[in-house]
């Protein structure tokens, strides 16, 4: 059984996916496994349906059944995300938000120096004013 990082969406043949399915389906990546039935390769996630509970993957032209012969639990089904397009977009750099506070820090530095720039300055004028 093969796990990746791979996020991808699955769905159980017969209902709702529970908490604990839902997280096996992430972790499962069909292509590239054997198929049970014929143990050929599974080419594309979109080929091929497999069992969370126990690991097995089938194609579905293979396995016509919803459940797995193994264990008797649902197969789940490799979907294809919903597009996001605002998430893949290419935003210039002066459009993207910020990350840190470096910005506001960099502007809050110059502004403590500016005013203690002033400050120096009339302590010098208030100094030469006096004769000193």
């Amino acid at each position: 059984m093969k796990t990746s990082g791979v996020s991808r969406t699955a769905i159980n043949n017969g209902g709702p996916i529970s908490r604990s399915q839902n997280q096996a389906t992430h972790l499962m990546q069909i292509a590239g496994n054997k198929c049970k039935v014929c143990e050929r390769n599974i080419v594309l996630s979109t080929e091929g349906k497999f069992c969370a509970h126990c690991g097995t993957f089938v194609h579905l032209a293979c396995e016509a059944q919803g459940n797995c012969d193994v264990c008797g639990q649902p197969f789940q089904q490799y979907v294809t995300p919903d597009a996001d397009p605002m998430g893949e977009a290419i935003l210039p750099p002066g459009l993207r938000a910020a990350k840190s506070g470096g910005p506001i820090f960099a502007a809050g530095l110059m502004l403590l120096l500016a005013f203690l720039a002033l400050i120096v300055y009339y302590a010098i004028m208030e100094a030469l004013s006096h004769g000193h």
